[in-house]
């Protein structure tokens, strides 16, 4: 009897861990730390960039102090030291001195992005050693590009998982005529399952 409480306790702890896996996760886990960055730059950590393309859904920030004017973004390097933002969610005003989570968000991100912020009033969780760097800027660079500066060694208490999403397959039945005019081509097609846009 006690083997096979065993064998179902161990396939329920497997079939746990299946569960709870994330396709994508980006930046640095959402802890209390030694040192704080302030408000009024935007924040990039080069630490752990995105692994996989798809949706960043959930997430966590550790605060040192209340945030204000806060905007989550994800970020690809152009060349070096200059960003461009793929995608920002705005949040709005964090509770400080803990650990905050936001989910259902939906920011785009590819495979070797990296996750930012920025907040007007406020400071972050942070770390100044054993890291890969924090780049950063005056000002909010949320969307757009910027030329960066580095942190060498921080980190911040920023961190996002997601989903990979499929793209939808192409539209089907495609068909072309020239209709009643033979200067001018109508096309029309099939939507495709889960496709929101063409």
């Amino acid at each position: 009897m006690k083997k096979i409480l065993l064998i179902i306790f161990t396939i329920i702890l497997i079939l746990s861990v299946n569960v709870l896996a994330v396709d994508i996760d980006v930046g640095s886990p959402a802890t209390n730390r030694d040192a704080y960055l302030n408000s009024g730059e935007t924040y990039v950590l080069k630490e752990n960039p995105a692994n996989e393309t798809g949706k960043i859904t959930d997430v966590d920030l550790y605060t040192r102090q209340a945030l204000s004017d806060c905007t989550i973004a994800t970020f690809y390097v152009v060349l070096s030291n200059t960003l461009c933002a793929r995608d920002s969610h705005y949040i709005g005003d964090v509770a400080g001195f803990s650990l905050q989570q936001f989910h259902d968000l939906n920011l785009a991100i590819e495979a070797g992005d990296h996750i930012g912020l920025y907040f007007s009033g406020g400071a972050m969780e942070s770390d100044e050693s054993g890291y890969a760097g924090v780049w950063h800027v005056a000002g909010d660079h949320t969307s757009g590009e910027a030329t960066f500066t580095i942190y060498a060694g921080d980190t911040i208490s920023l961190y996002g998982i997601g989903v990979t999403v499929e793209p939808p397959a192409p539209p089907t039945n495609v068909q072309a005529t020239d209709g009643d005019f033979t200067d001018y081509v109508g096309i029309s097609w099939e939507l495709s399952d889960g496709a929101t846009d063409y």
